[in-house]
């Protein structure tokens, strides 16, 4: 993905521009303060999502979210079904995660290294757009949340790399047994092989106040290590994570 326009700040056009336009609908056209700092929490909404990644995070978010900068008036709303409907989605990702994630365990430390360099990537070519939709949400100012974008961004970073150790790649680690043997014996100490395998589905529950950074320090482990995952986003801050669905994809 190129990187995105920053010519305007308004909410409709940054939604449009992180791909999130058919997802969300702007209640009010909400626009920045000159200074390019947004004050005040940005209210409530309802909802849960859930997601698989194979490469990427998944899942269906519900209600609307508040804030005319710092109002508690909403500036948007999420599509959502009946609490049924999001049920079987949740358990629908379930399912998908665990197809997913035979695949994802099959592939080599070196490619899921590279999906994480992707989407570090797209993040970052994306920076101010999630920036300011963080500063929406959650009232941060923007500074603080462009720090955020590059601090969420390195996690990835961070995981990429851990994927071409040694033990990441599967080789496994030889490591001296805790065993003693009687010293007259012709091997008085061997060896043990460990290595590590990814495990299963894992599931996530993530704060408001880091919406960005805290999906990527627990997504990125999971995929270094083959594992998909379900994230939960605080319902109070939906968007960020909607957001970088689209990136990972």
């Amino acid at each position: 993905m190129s990187s995105l326009a920053y010519a305007s700040r308004s909410l409709a056009p940054l939604l449009e521009s992180l791909g999130l336009s058919s997802r969300v609908t702007c209640i009010s056209g909400v626009s920045s303060t000159d200074s390019g700092v947004y004050t005040g929490f940005a209210g409530s909404i309802g909802g849960s999502i859930g997601g698989s990644i194979g490469g990427s995070i998944g899942g269906s978010i519900g209600g609307s979210i508040g804030g005319s900068i710092g109002s508690g008036l909403p500036i948007c709303s999420i599509s959502t079904g009946t609490t049924t409907s999001t049920t079987n989605t949740i358990y629908e990702n379930v399912d998908k995660a665990c197809i997913e994630f035979d695949k994802l365990k099959a592939t080599t430390g070196m490619h899921r290294g590279g999906l994480l360099k992707s989407w570090a990537s797209h993040i970052r070519q994306n920076k101010k757009d999630l920036a300011t939709l963080m500063t929406y949400e959650c009232g941060k100012p923007l500074p603080e949340s462009l720090g955020e974008v590059e601090y969420g961004a390195s996690f990835l970073d961070f995981y990429a790399s851990e994927c071409l150790r040694p033990n990441g790649l599967g080789g496994g680690t030889l490591i001296p047994t805790p065993f003693v043997q009687p010293p007259s014996a012709k091997n008085s100490r061997g060896t043990a092989m460990t290595y590590n395998e990814a495990v299963g589905v894992c599931g996530f529950i993530t704060p408001w106040n880091f919406p960005l950074a805290m999906i990527t320090r627990k997504v990125g482990p999971a995929i270094a290590a083959g594992c998909t995952s379900l994230v939960k986003p605080s319902e109070l801050t939906p968007l960020t994570a909607m957001a970088l669905e689209v990136l990972a994809r």
